[in-house]
């Protein structure tokens, strides 16, 4: 039975221990392993800190926290999702992690140019399948649905045509829309939703889903959603 899923609306702060306490509690507690995978950042080794930080003071041996060294943003490692030590830890993996950042880079190093599934990615959904825990914030909210906003503002994805590429930042005007991970399947996801007004965002995009769902769960910063497959959504934090 394939694992819950652990969405979160970025910029995690007074409920830092209220959300990642569900993560770790999903995946498995101080047996499980968890790997953070740092695509939208530009800073991995500093996000890993923290991440490892927070892991270990919720009971996590430090040895089953762990990094896949997988970012078209950092030199080297760039072709990470075919390295056979980052696969390997996909294979233990009980709990992944998609840190902030950029959304397009995660999709971007986790597909290939023709839009493909890398061997990273390929084992992340297989591993997920199997019940591993897959959760995120802000840019690692975004990449659950599919399709997933990859940028724009509110006034620009009313204003303004839909935008046929990725944007300078996700803040830049014209909505854009690209193929997302697709975990979350019920809907269409936005994040910052509180802070950055982005309600009419997530209704234009939701009016050019092709599938014509009709669900869009907009999370608020410091907040998390907590889906499983019993159709029940949990709200954590803020």
């Amino acid at each position: 039975m394939a694992g819950p899923l652990v969405i979160a609306g970025g910029n995690i702060t007074k409920a830092e221990h209220e959300i990642f306490s569900r993560f770790v509690e999903l995946g498995g507690g101080a047996k499980g392993f968890f790997v953070l995978v740092p695509c939208a950042t530009i800073d991995p080794d500093a996000s890993f800190s923290y991440f490892r930080g927070v892991m270990l003071g919720l009971g996590v041996p430090e040895a089953s926290v762990r990094m896949a060294e997988i970012s078209t943003r950092r030199p080297g490692w760039e072709r990470g999702a075919y390295s056979e030590e980052n696969l390997a830890l996909a294979d233990r993996a009980s709990a992944f992690w998609f840190y902030g950042g950029n959304q397009n880079a995660i999709m971007d190093a986790l597909q290939d140019e023709q839009g493909a599934d890398t061997p990273f990615l390929a084992r992340l959904k297989q591993r997920h399948a199997e019940g591993a825990v897959l959760g995120g914030s802000s840019a690692g909210a975004a990449i659950m649905s599919n399709p997933m906003i990859g940028g724009g503002s509110s006034f620009g994805a009313l204003a303004l045509p839909v935008a046929s590429k990725p944007i300078d930042t996700e803040l830049s005007d014209p909505l854009y829309l690209r193929q997302g991970l697709g975990f979350f399947s019920r809907g269409l996801v936005d994040q910052h939703f509180d802070v950055r007004a982005r309600s009419a965002r997530l209704l234009r995009a939701m009016s050019l889903d092709t599938q014509r769902r009709t669900w869009g769960f907009g999370v608020s910063e410091d907040t998390a959603m907590v889906w499983s497959r019993n159709s029940v959504v949990e709200v954590a934090g803020s």
